[in-house]
């Protein structure tokens, strides 16, 4: 064989030799392969649950997925970046693969507006705000960081939380005055007055939703002559900034002088309604005679009474709501307080508001001493509030330790032939001896040609020297 020959057959033993040490060295020095599935950086939502995408282990062409340890301390339920290690112990070495698993909050938080979405307001009027609140699933309660802004048809309400999610919420404003002032007169809507009294101004108030008290915008049209009997009427108007406008009207009727020469009973009975009530009205129902009740705060019972004398025909008239003569009396203000609060419940049973007042023990009484002038001073105001107060002329005296003929005796000497008779009785809890006197008097008067009348705006008014 030649020398070139024996030169190529170890040429080609040689390279054999070297490409099967090469397969012996890499089969043996080969190391196992982990493969992830899915994406190695994995993003899921704030509170869903996480998926494990999976994963396989090999050695050449051996499956060694077994031995895979998995760590990892993901919370589902808060932001952030997560490790997940894949760990392979394979023959006394250690291999080590990694996915990252972010956790992240995509949720917009929510702005609750209180009240109303759209609200209206005057239109000179600063918005105020209704109130809102705002939750984050993930921050919670995060109305601190609610940052609103006002203009000048809407509120503007945004905030953002802490992983930059934004909420704009909108409340509209509608700046608008649709409501007409209101225009209230002091005093009585109608008064009745007599030829030269004078005409006193009671008062009146403006209230606007928007602009607040406007009295002093009210305007006064129309006219009264003092000096002349006829009804004329006063009409207040009030207009607010925004156009609306409002009115009332006061009538004042204006009497000649009523003539005292007329043959006139009055029979008026103070201090009731009481169980001695219901006897009069049956007495004066039957003989059709019409009379005047002023009244008290009696028992409550006793209401159903003063709307029966009322639907007959009485006037009810207004006497007092304590009959506590010292507390009445201890001022002006006392006085009309307790009067004011006699002539609401009257008013709330009868459905009308009375005119016809009587003084607690008369305009001639001497317990108003304790403040000094107060009679007179009340004989005016009452008079400038729109009240016609009545004293009397003939005094029963029903009230001290007298029979019924006494009574009688008492009231029938003192009628006058061409006079208007006043008669002051009372109404009181078991007043039997005047319930017993009554038919009596009414008959005299009938038999002596009198007539029997209520009072009214027109009686003559008889009044009592006043000595305060």
């Amino acid at each position: 064989m030649s020398m070139k020959r024996k030169l190529k057959i170890i040429y080609f033993l040689t390279n054999i030799i070297i490409v099967l040490t090469t397969i012996i060295l890499c089969f043996y020095y080969k190391e196992p392969k982990i493969n992830l599935f899915g994406d190695k950086l994995v993003t899921i939502e704030l509170n869903t649950e996480y998926k494990e995408p999976g994963y396989k282990a090999t050695y050449l062409t051996k499956d060694i997925t077994h031995l895979i340890e998995i760590e990892q301390n993901i919370d589902t339920k808060k932001v952030g970046i997560y490790i997940v290690t894949y760990k392979l112990n394979y023959k006394n070495k250690d291999y080590v693969k990694t996915r990252t698993v972010k956790v992240i909050d995509s949720t917009s938080p929510v702005i609750n507006l209180l009240g109303s979405g759209t609200i209206e307001i005057c239109p000179n009027q600063n918005y105020n705000e209704q109130g809102f609140n705002a939750f984050d699933e993930y921050d919670g309660d995060i109305t601190s960081k609610v940052e609103t802004q006002v203009e000048n048809d809407s509120v503007q309400y945004y905030v953002e939380d802490s992983s930059n999610n934004k909420t704009l919420q909108e409340r509209k404003i509608i700046r608008k005055d649709a409501d007409n002032p209101t225009i209230s007169l002091k005093g009585y809507q109608n008064l009745t007055m007599y030829v030269n009294d004078t005409y006193f101004e009671a008062g009146y108030e403006a209230i606007d939703n928007c602009d607040g008290d406007i009295t002093n915008n009210v305007e006064i049209n129309g006219s009264i002559d003092t000096t002349k009997s006829g009804k004329y009427t006063l009409t207040y108007t009030i207009k607010d900034s925004s156009g609306n406008i409002a009115s009332t009207t006061r009538t004042i009727n204006i009497l000649e002088e009523p003539n005292f020469d007329q043959k006139t009973i009055y029979l008026t009975f103070d201090d009731g309604p009481s169980n001695t009530t219901e006897k009069i009205l049956d007495i004066l129902k039957e003989e059709n005679v019409k009379a005047t009740f002023f009244v008290i705060n009696a028992d409550i019972k006793y209401d159903k009474l003063i709307k029966r004398a009322h639907d007959e025909g009485h006037t009810i008239g207004l006497h007092s709501y304590s009959h506590k003569y010292k507390s009445i009396y201890k001022s002006e203000e006392a006085y009309f307080n307790d009067l004011n609060l006699i002539s609401k419940k009257v008013e709330k049973i009868t459905g009308e508001k009375s005119t016809i007042i009587r003084f607690p023990g008369g305009s001639s009484n001497t317990i108003s001493k304790i403040s000094r002038g107060l009679m007179t001073k009340l004989s005016i105001k009452t008079k400038e509030k729109g009240y016609i107060y009545f004293d009397w002329n003939i005094a029963s005296s029903d009230t001290t330790r007298i029979s019924s003929n006494k009574i009688i005796k008492n009231v029938t000497k003192q009628l006058g032939i061409y006079q208007t008779n006043v008669v002051l009785m009372h109404d009181f809890k078991n007043n039997n001896k005047t319930v017993n006197a009554l038919r009596d008097i009414i008959q005299y008067g009938k038999e002596n040609g009198y007539k029997f009348d209520k009072i009214t705006e027109m009686t003559p008014q008889i009044k009592h020297k006043i000595k305060n």
